[in-house]
């Protein structure tokens, strides 16, 4: 169990000044971590965030993935146990959709990827299968 918190920290500290691009890529890359340093990058740049480039670098089809993964435990999902954040980061990945459909300069293309990818997501929420929703 402390080995796993303890290469989450090293994760997010690796993460902690990555761009936009690395952050995407880590969160494609299953990084349990990235979904937090996102939260951190949108966090730290609230009113100035580019939902463009966000966009432009894969952030809809990174946070679907993640999403689409909602039979997995939280754990292997987020790198973490905890109720709040069992509650807390699935919620962040759907509000960063919302938030990018309505920030985005290319709403069309965003909403089509969303909808493409959505129902898995809508399967575990609406199913008994479901872990995190």
């Amino acid at each position: 169990k402390g080995k796993g918190k303890s290469m989450l920290k090293k994760e997010m500290r690796q993460l902690a000044n990555a761009t936009p691009a690395e952050i995407i890529r880590g969160i494609h890359g299953g990084k349990p971590g990235a979904i937090r340093a996102l939260a951190g990058f949108v966090f730290r740049h609230e009113g100035s965030v580019p939902y463009d480039e966000l966009e432009h670098d894969g952030i809809t089809e990174a946070l679907l993935k993640i999403l689409q993964r909602c039979d997995e435990s939280l754990a292997s999902v987020f790198g973490s146990t905890s109720d709040r954040d069992m509650v807390l980061l699935p919620s962040l990945c759907l509000s960063a959709l919302v938030k990018i459909v309505i920030e985005s300069h290319n709403t069309e293309v965003v909403c089509s990827k969303i909808a493409d990818g959505i129902s898995p997501v809508i399967k575990c929420m609406v199913h008994e299968r479901r872990v995190f929703f």
